[in-house]
C-alpha cells in the first residue's frame, strides 16, 4: 500500500461516519449531526445538518453508503432507515414491520448493501429476537431484504455450519458485515475469521466459507456462562473494520486486538492511556481472489484512521488521515489517496 496523493476538506469536526463512490465522498459529524458531500480534490459540493427530532430528523448514522444511482442510504441507532437524495435532503424514511433490537452500532460499520433494487441489512428483531441472547445467531435468519420499489421485507440468509456461533459457548456479541458484488453476498461476524458466500440468484443459497486466517486475532475464549463486554475492561479483541466487495473477489480490513497481558501492561482499562493502541495493535488488509486465494497481510499504517471505500484491486482509493496519531489538530480533514501494489 502506497500513498500517492492527498487533498484537504475545508471542515472542522469530527469523522464518525464515511463512503466514497465515483469520485465522491462523504463524511458524517455525529457531535454537530452534520452530512458532507465532497468530490477527491476535497471541494465541498453539499452540507446539510440535521434536525434531530422531528419528521426530518436523521440522527446518531452509524453508516452509510452510495446507492448505484448516486443517491444515498443511511442507518441509524434508533433504527432508521433513511433514503437521502443526491443534494442530501430527506427523500424518506424505510417503514420496517418490527421494531430492531439493536441498541449499540460500530461506528462506519457496513451491515447493508444493495442487490438489484433491494436493500440487504442486518436489522435483528423480527418476531422480538434478540442479538445479545446466544441463540440468536443460530436460530434466525440474519439479513432482511428491504425491497425498495414494493416495501416487501422478508428474512433471508442462515448462519455458516462452520461457525463457533452455532455452538453452546457464550461469546462477546459479534458486529455483522455486509457486502455485495453481483449476485455474492458476503457475511462476517468479527468474532471469527470466517467470511461466508451466499448466492443471491438462488435465494440466500450459502456457496461457501472462507478463512481469512489472520496471524493474530485476539477472541475471548468461549464460556459456559453468559459473556457480557469483556474486551476493553481486559483485552481488547480483534473485529473487522470493513468487508469491501470486488470484481476480483473481496478485501477485509481488520485489526488483530490486544491480549490481555498486553492490554494491562499498557494500562489501556485507563482512557488517558488509549494514545498507545495504533503502536500496539495493528491493522490489516487481506485480499481474495478465487484463482489465487489470499494475499499476504498488508499492514494499515495507524496515521490512516478510516478507509473510505475500496472498488477495485486495480483503482485508487480513499482514506482518512488520523490527525490525533500524528498530535496534531487542523482545521481541515486531510484525505489519503491510496493504491495496493501487486508484487512482480
Amino acid at each position: 500500500m502506497e500513498i500517492i496523493d492527498s487533498a484537504k476538506v475545508d471542515y472542522l469536526g469530527q469523522v464518525n461516519a464515511t463512503d466514497f463512490q465515483k469520485g465522491k465522498g462523504l463524511f458524517f459529524d455525529r457531535k454537530t449531526n452534520t452530512l458532507l458531500l465532497f468530490d477527491s480534490t476535497g471541494k465541498i459540493l453539499q452540507q446539510k445538518t440535521f434536525p434531530s427530532e422531528g419528521p426530518e430528523s436523521v440522527s446518531y448514522i452509524g453508516g452509510m453508503r452510495f446507492q448505484p444511482s448516486g443517491k444515498i442510504v443511511v442507518t441509524t441507532l434508533v433504527g432508521d432507515i433513511a433514503l437521502l437524495r443526491e443534494d442530501l435532503s430527506l427523500e424518506r424514511k424505510i417503514q420496517m414491520p418490527f421494531t430492531t433490537e439493536l441498541r449499540d452500532m460500530m461506528g462506519n460499520a457496513r451491515t447493508f448493501d444493495f442487490y438489484e433494487n433491494k436493500i440487504l441489512i442486518f436489522y435483528p428483531g423480527r418476531n422480538g429476537k434478540n442479538p445479545y441472547l446466544r441463540d440468536f445467531w443460530r436460530e434466525n435468519p440474519l439479513i432482511e431484504q428491504v425491497d425498495l420499489e414494493a416495501g416487501k421485507v422478508k428474512p433471508m440468509i442462515r448462519l455458516s455450519p462452520e461457525s463457533k456461533h452455532q455452538s453452546d459457548f457464550y461469546y462477546e456479541r459479534p458486529f455483522p458485515k455486509v457486502a455485495i458484488h453481483g449476485n455474492l453476498l458476503y457475511l462476517h461476524l468479527d468474532t471469527e475469521s470466517l467470511i461466508t458466500v451466499y448466492d443471491l440468484e438462488k435465494d440466500g443459497e450459502l456457496l461457501e466459507t472462507l478463512d481469512f486466517s489472520p496471524s493474530k486475532y485476539v477472541q475471548w475464549e468461549g464460556q459456559k456462562e453468559q459473556v457480557g463486554y469483556v474486551s476493553g475492561n481486559f483485552m481488547s479483541r480483534a473485529r473487522s473494520h470493513n468487508v469491501y466487495a470486488l470484481p476480483q473477489g473481496l478485501i477485509i480490513h481488520y485489526d488483530e486486538g490486544i491480549n490481555q497481558d498486553a492490554f494491562m501492561n499498557a494500562g489501556l482499562k485507563d482512557k488517558n492511556n488509549w494514545y498507545k493502541i495504533p503502536d500496539i495493535q495493528k491493522k490489516y488488509l487481506r485480499i481474495y481472489e478465487p484463482e489465487l486465494g489470499w494475499s499476504n497481510e498488508i499492514v494499515v499504517p495507524p496515521i490512516i484512521s478510516m478507509i473510505m471505500n475500496i472498488e477495485d484491486l486495480d483503482k485508487a482509493f480513499y482514506a482518512i488521515r488520523s490527525d490525533e496519531y500524528l498530535g496534531e489538530e487542523q482545521e481541515y480533514v486531510t484525505l489519503y489517496k491510496l493504491r495496493l501494489k501487486r508484487n512482480q
